[in-house]
């Protein structure tokens, strides 16, 4: 929360912050349309709740270097809870701009709750999508999703996935995470899972993006961002911006800056960046397993080379006790049980071949000849229609998400 009272602006402390980065971004300002910002070599910018009022709450505020001014843009705000604004690509020599967005989501049972807030922020970030691959999300989601998977795996028995997608890189990036040896799996102080939680969480995994917190840089080991040892505040991205994150960290409270909330700190690896961008795009092709079928049970274990089982028995006999057998050894014969079963696995339910690619720059091409702009646009409303549906699955609704489907198999 951003208060600008008592001359907070003259603080050494605020100073000092304003000294340290290059862009500040607030949530629950106490501003409205009176109120003017003056600082040295900084430029603010705000959305207010209210335009003019007594009891000012809610708003949202942008600061940035005044030397920025010429590569940092505004977007002209479609939502209430959200403030848009990009780098342009040639700051970092990219193909598109950085496009981030600073959110926030009124805390439940308050006279601004509203249950509609992810659909507004979801349309905003289709938005942000049309023009860049590179997005980035921060702020008070006022969520709390613990340490629950905020993507869907390569194997994922999620009906609507199973009956909607057959190419897993249509509905998961999480190969990127491994690629940049981040981890999968987030570490969290909170425990406590809420209902804006959960749909912070389907928006991650509908749309491809990841939390930073307990995932990324000095917060691998997880800091709570408000009281009772809760994180709400979290910065989210898509893979392609991933790599670029050079450090994420939560600050030390100030009741200077906030009522209760912590702040966050994004560093971006500039010269990471440029050198990214000279590398050239490359793949490796990936054979993947077919699914699991129970009814080719009886045909995987005929399938199940018995000479290979022999050979690991007869070394298994060799070794008469524990000081008989090395670390090394043992580890050998587990990779050795392991590709037995793996390729017992390729000859029952054969094997698809995918084109990964590693840390690209460039937007996932369709090699069909025949699939165009209006595909693609046609797949995006697709898309849009599926997560509404799934989310709310009201009738008109469903008649929207039939009525794209049928113009997708057309």
């Amino acid at each position: 929360m951003f208060v600008v009272q008592k001359n907070r602006l003259l603080y050494p402390e605020f100073k000092s912050l304003l000294n340290t980065y290059d862009i500040v971004c607030f949530t629950e300002t106490k501003l409205d349309d009176c109120d003017v910002i003056n600082c040295d070599e900084f430029i603010f910018s705000f959305k207010n709740r209210h335009k003019i009022t007594s009891h000012r709450s809610g708003g949202i505020a942008l600061g940035y270097r005044s030397a920025w001014i010429n590569v940092l843009k505004l977007l002209i705000p479609n939502a209430n809870l959200c403030i848009g604004f990009l780098l342009t690509k040639k700051v970092f020599d990219l193909d598109e701009n950085i496009v981030f967005g600073i959110v926030y989501i009124p805390p439940v049972n308050t006279n601004y709750t509203s249950e509609e807030a992810f659909n507004e922020i979801d349309v905003e970030f289709q938005r942000f999508s049309q023009n860049s691959k590179y997005i980035v999300l921060l702020g008070d989601f006022n969520s709390r999703t613990a340490n629950l998977s905020d993507f869907y795996d390569e194997n994922s028995d999620d009906e609507f996935i199973v009956q909607h997608f057959t190419d897993q890189f249509d509905y998961t990036d999480v190969h990127i995470l491994d690629n940049l040896k981040i981890p999968r799996e987030r570490n969290s102080p909170d425990n406590v899972v809420n209902g804006f939680g959960r749909k912070l969480l389907d928006f991650c995994k509908s749309n491809k993006v990841f939390i930073l917190n307990g995932r990324v840089g000095q917060d691998v080991n997880a800091k709570p961002t408000s009281r009772n040892n809760s994180v709400i505040d979290y910065i989210v991205c898509t893979s392609h911006f991933l790599q670029f994150v050079s450090n994420f960290e939560i600050g030390e409270f100030s009741k200077l800056f906030s009522d209760v909330h912590s702040p966050l700190s994004l560093h971006i690896d500039c010269q990471s960046l440029i050198k990214n961008n000279e590398i050239e795009n490359h793949s490796v092709q990936q054979n993947m397993i077919g699914k699991w079928k129970m009814e080719k049970i009886n045909e995987y274990r005929k399938n199940i080379d018995t000479d290979k089982v022999d050979c690991v028995i007869s070394k298994l006999n060799t070794y008469n006790d524990k000081e008989n057998i090395s670390k090394n050894d043992m580890n050998n014969l587990v990779h050795e049980v392991s590709d037995i079963l793996i390729d017992s696995a390729k000859l029952t339910f054969g094997t698809n071949v995918y084109a990964k690619t590693m840390l690209s720059n460039s937007k996932k091409q369709n090699n069909k000849q025949w699939y165009d702009k209006d595909c693609n646009k046609a797949k995006k409303e697709l898309r849009k229609s599926q997560r509404l549906y799934k989310s709310m699955g009201q009738i008109f609704l469903k008649k929207d998400y039939d009525r794209v489907r049928y113009i997708i198999r057309k």
